[in-house]
């Protein structure tokens, strides 16, 4: 596993590709390196349709860096409990708590859209 904050793993990658729709450019060394060269296939037009990554936290690495998302990403609790911070383009800043107390308005399950 990679480190970045925390630890990353491209699990799953669709074999199916679609148009990129963002600008084109070649993917970072960071990038290619984070996903074990799994999209080095492809070139910037083309974007995989899914893929599922693993991001492990632990007491030593608890954080993950500040980054914007370009796609919609669907994020699930495994073990743990933490604070999740977003922050919109517009400035406006939404916090919550990741957990599995529900009745406390903890989430197992959240949706970041693209651009956050």
């Amino acid at each position: 596993m990679a480190m970045k904050g925390g630890y990353f793993k491209e699990t799953d990658v669709s074999v199916t590709s679609v148009s990129s729709p963002y600008p084109p450019e070649t993917l970072s060394e960071e990038t290619l390196c984070l996903t074990d060269g799994l999209r080095s296939d492809l070139g910037p037009l083309f974007r995989r349709l899914s893929t599922t990554i693993y991001y492990y936290l632990t007491p030593n690495r608890p954080q993950c860096y500040f980054h914007r998302t370009r796609s919609r990403i669907i994020h699930s609790l495994h073990l743990g409990r933490g604070r999740y911070v977003l922050i919109s383009p517009d400035g406006y800043v939404e916090t919550y708590v990741v957990g599995r107390n529900l009745e406390m308005g903890e989430r197992l399950q959240w949706v970041i859209e693209g651009g956050v």
